[in-house]
């Protein structure tokens, strides 16, 4: 009973409060699956009056998301976005689903939801229809990388990427667009490859974008977040035109509310490389392959 009145409450405020607010002035945080998005937007949301939109394009957190298309990774250009996945996902910056977007055992923090002045939308699902989100709504972004032998290794202790098979990395409008990479979805078969894939486009698309439009949104890596620490942060503050929050180093050197059996010490160079200890060499060799196929040769 608790729960569906809080539930109803969120409703209405949300609904209220969307009315009142510009979906620019969303901060949105995206990342690929085990790449550290968590600890980042949380590190975000730090903002003294800024509250924290969970996961509201993956289908586990927001079901009806699928009824627009999304849910899953998705390509997505102002070309191909109909009018009613531009409303969906406006509805979604603007606080509108909000009932789903808030989760209490993620830093929670009512009294900034009351006297909100920006959400942060933290999604793992989001990087290849990011330049596009970003030109049609005009959000901040940050976006951040992480070495795809680390996600991976990650992912496959994780469990829920058993789920990811070669048909969820199928998408043939990208392919059409980008036939080198078609030519690498053909070739992959092991479940390594198959992740290396997945994480491979998703990170393909804003990089490529990046390319063109530099100054399009922020970009960071789960390497430079550990060993530059408190610069980094600073750097990707100022960029946003915000003030360094007094909360952000506490949570900087917090675990994220997803990590599983790790120190806090995260900025240690055992933590950034000990996918090694899990990954044989046969692996990361495949992994990196795939990786450099698809286009991208940032990590070696």
């Amino acid at each position: 009973m608790l729960r569906v009145l809080g539930n109803k409450a969120l409703d209405i405020y949300g609904k209220w409060r969307a009315r009142r607010y510009d979906a620019s002035n969303t901060i949105v945080v995206s990342c690929t699956g085990r790449g550290g998005s968590t600890w980042l937007a949380q590190v975000i949301a730090s903002l003294p009056r800024h509250h924290l939109l969970w996961e509201q394009l993956h289908w586990r957190s927001n079901p009806d998301c699928g009824t627009y298309g999304f849910g899953e990774p998705l390509y997505l250009t102002a070309d191909r976005a109909t009018p009613e996945q531009e409303a969906y996902v406006r509805d979604i910056l603007v606080g509108r689903t909000l009932p789903r977007a808030v989760k209490t055992q993620f830093d929670f923090r009512p009294w900034d939801l009351l006297t909100l002045r920006a959400y942060v939308a933290k999604f793992v699902t989001a990087n290849m229809l990011l330049p596009w989100m970003v030109e049609r709504f005009g959000v901040r972004a940050v976006y951040m990388i992480r070495h795809p032998c680390a996600v991976v290794a990650s992912q496959l202790r994780h469990g829920n990427w058993d789920e990811v098979e070669k048909s969820f990395c199928d998408h043939p409008v990208l392919f059409a667009e980008y036939p080198h990479i078609s030519t690498v979805f053909e070739n992959i078969q092991r479940q390594d490859e198959i992740l290396a894939f997945n994480w491979a486009i998703q990170n393909f698309v804003p990089l490529i974008y990046l390319q063109d439009f530099p100054d399009a949104f922020i970009a960071t890596t789960y390497e430079q977040m550990h060993e530059e620490r408190m610069k980094e942060v600073t750097r990707l503050f100022r960029e946003l035109g915000e003030e360094l929050p007094s909360r952000a180093e506490s949570m900087l050197n917090q675990p994220s509310a997803t990590t599983k059996n790790e120190a806090t010490s995260q900025h240690s160079q055992a933590q950034l490389a000990k996918w090694r200890r899990h990954l044989s060499e046969t692996q990361i060799n495949r992994i990196l392959s795939v990786t450099h196929e698809v286009g991208i040769s940032l990590y070696m």
